[in-house]
């Protein structure tokens, strides 16, 4: 019971961040190509939420990625998720930190349709559970984001 509300407020706290995520890349992801500047803002934003980011266009090619380098096209099962119902997540053995790892992911989309997906994996092991819900996560990192991004000018087609 304790391992599932936490997995479930994880999850939420990432959905969040990964949106605002989203939010910052909308319009870098509009554009084609899309700029070489996404490696700094996924990385800034890695710091910011400390998880690992990627970005990845509607045909699932890796655009961006703030730990390791991943090469060629993402068809995990978050990713298939966020990119057919909006949101997708699911937690798996990560050869990468060696423990089950927590992934979520959150479509960008345009008026035009999808423009790719944002996943978050934070650097916490799975299967290591606070015992108390005081614990638990909190909903300060994604609040961290909306802080330290840097302002937009606001635009009709958000």
């Amino acid at each position: 019971f304790v391992r599932n509300v936490y997995l479930a407020r994880m999850t939420e706290q990432l959905r969040v961040g990964a949106g605002m995520v989203g939010d910052a890349v909308q319009l870098s992801l509009a554009q084609q190509p899309p700029p070489e500047n996404l490696d700094a803002v996924v990385e800034r934003h890695a710091r910011i939420l400390g998880a690992r980011v990627t970005i990845v266009d509607a045909e699932g090619s890796v655009l961006a990625e703030s730990h390791e380098s991943v090469v060629g096209p993402i068809y995990r099962v978050e990713v298939r998720q966020a990119l057919a119902e909006g949101f997708g997540s699911d937690v798996r053995y990560s050869t990468a930190v060696d423990y089950d790892a927590l992934y979520v992911a959150v479509r960008v989309d345009a008026e035009a349709g999808p423009l790719g997906v944002v996943r978050l994996a934070p650097r916490v092991e799975v299967g290591v559970v606070p015992t108390a819900p005081e614990s638990f996560p909190t909903a300060a990192a994604p609040t961290a984001i909306a802080t330290a991004s840097p302002a937009r000018e606001s635009s009709s087609h958000q």
